[in-house]
């Protein structure tokens, strides 16, 4: 058996890969690694919790476990990478060492909120 793709992250373009990968082989090991729960869901979505009064629930389009049954992956969630080797090709996580084929960093990104006072941006203006 092949080393797995290890890919960090489970945000839209983590998973679009996983989707991708598995059409192109049913058998190829993977993990992904995830701080979060790794749900399915489209961020782009999150705006309409608010002006639908939905909860984050409502945005899931499959749960972890389903995402990880459905594509045949080994999910490590709630985990973070402590260090990676990629002369060896290994990455610690959850201490233990983890030997891997390739590497994907699929981390995502945060927004930048900028600094303001008051609750709307026009009473921050000068």
């Amino acid at each position: 058996m092949s080393l797995p793709i290890v890919i960090i992250g489970s945000g839209f373009a983590a998973y679009q890969l996983v989707k991708t990968l598995r059409r192109q082989d049913t058998e190829q090991a993977i993990t992904v690694i995830t701080a979060n729960g790794g749900d399915d869901y489209a961020k782009p979505d999150l705006s309409h919790v608010f002006t639908k009064a939905q909860s984050a629930k409502d945005l899931i389009k499959m749960s972890a476990d389903e995402f990880a049954n459905t594509y045949g992956i080994t999910l490590l969630s709630h985990s973070r990478v402590e260090s990676i080797d990629a002369t060896k090709k290994t990455l610690r996580c959850n201490g233990e060492s983890i030997a891997y084929q390739q590497l994907i960093l699929a981390t995502g990104a945060r927004a930048f909120v900028p600094p303001f006072r008051g609750t709307r941006w026009v009473e921050s203006l000068p």
